[in-house]
């Protein structure tokens, strides 16, 4: 979830995604235009329904595994590799 890669404690935090997650999170994953996902699962706690996750943003995912591309979400650009050397 890469809740450590950002501080909890900054103003511009706003928690986590998904059904467990807060309102104003998903809100703006819901209104991005552009979601970058690195090594990420993009699982159903964090999707829930497909047809409505993020529908007017461009999907960039990178991952090693290039299995796990397009696998939930379907993605506008896949980059294979990981993120140290891409």
């Amino acid at each position: 979830m890469g809740l450590g890669a950002f501080p909890g404690t900054d103003k511009q935090f706003l928690g986590m995604l998904g059904m467990h997650g807060t309102y104003e999170a998903n809100t703006a994953m819901h209104n991005s235009d552009l979601i970058l996902g690195i090594g990420v699962r993009f699982d159903d706690r964090t999707i829930n329904d497909l047809a409505k996750y993020c529908p007017h943003a461009k999907v960039i995912h990178m991952d090693v595994d290039p299995t796990s591309i397009s696998k939930t979400v379907p993605v506008d650009i896949p980059i294979v590799g990981s993120a140290e050397s891409v």
